[in-house]
Protein backbone atom coordinates (compact mmCIF):
# COMPACT_ATOMS: atom_id res chain seq x y z
CA UNK A 1 0.00 0.00 0.00
CA UNK A 2 2.87 2.68 0.89
CA UNK A 3 5.00 1.46 -1.85
CA UNK A 4 2.23 2.74 -4.22
CA UNK A 5 1.16 5.45 -2.49
CA UNK A 6 5.48 6.36 -2.46
CA UNK A 7 4.98 5.70 -6.53
CA UNK A 8 2.42 8.35 -6.61
CA UNK A 9 4.01 11.04 -4.74
CA UNK A 10 7.41 10.28 -6.51
CA UNK A 11 5.38 10.96 -10.26
CA UNK A 12 3.89 13.99 -8.97
CA UNK A 13 7.36 15.63 -7.39
CA UNK A 14 8.92 14.70 -10.70
CA UNK A 15 5.79 16.37 -13.06
CA UNK A 16 5.96 19.44 -10.99
CA UNK A 17 9.66 19.63 -11.04
CA UNK A 18 9.23 19.31 -15.16
CA UNK A 19 6.95 22.05 -15.24
CA UNK A 20 8.81 24.50 -13.13
CA UNK A 21 11.80 23.92 -15.44
CA UNK A 22 9.62 24.65 -18.81
CA UNK A 23 8.47 27.38 -17.10
CA UNK A 24 11.78 29.03 -16.13
CA UNK A 25 12.75 28.27 -19.46
CA UNK A 26 9.94 30.03 -21.17
CA UNK A 27 10.48 32.84 -18.86
CA UNK A 28 14.12 32.84 -19.98
CA UNK A 29 13.49 32.61 -23.51
CA UNK A 30 11.22 35.78 -23.18
CA UNK A 31 14.14 38.08 -20.88
CA UNK A 32 16.36 36.90 -24.10
CA UNK A 33 13.79 38.24 -26.16
CA UNK A 34 13.15 41.46 -24.58
CA UNK A 35 17.12 41.89 -24.40
CA UNK A 36 17.41 41.77 -28.32
CA UNK A 37 14.44 43.90 -28.85
CA UNK A 38 15.84 46.40 -26.52
CA UNK A 39 19.55 45.92 -28.64
CA UNK A 40 17.88 46.81 -31.65
CA UNK A 41 16.62 49.78 -30.85
CA UNK A 42 19.50 51.21 -28.55
CA UNK A 43 21.75 50.72 -31.74
CA UNK A 44 19.21 51.76 -34.23
CA UNK A 45 18.20 48.66 -35.86
CA UNK A 46 21.60 47.93 -37.38
CA UNK A 47 23.14 45.23 -35.31
CA UNK A 48 22.04 41.91 -36.30
CA UNK A 49 22.39 40.27 -32.57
Amino acid sequence: MSIITNQIHFQNIKTHTYKRKEQTKTTITRIDKLKRQGRSKLFGGTSQN
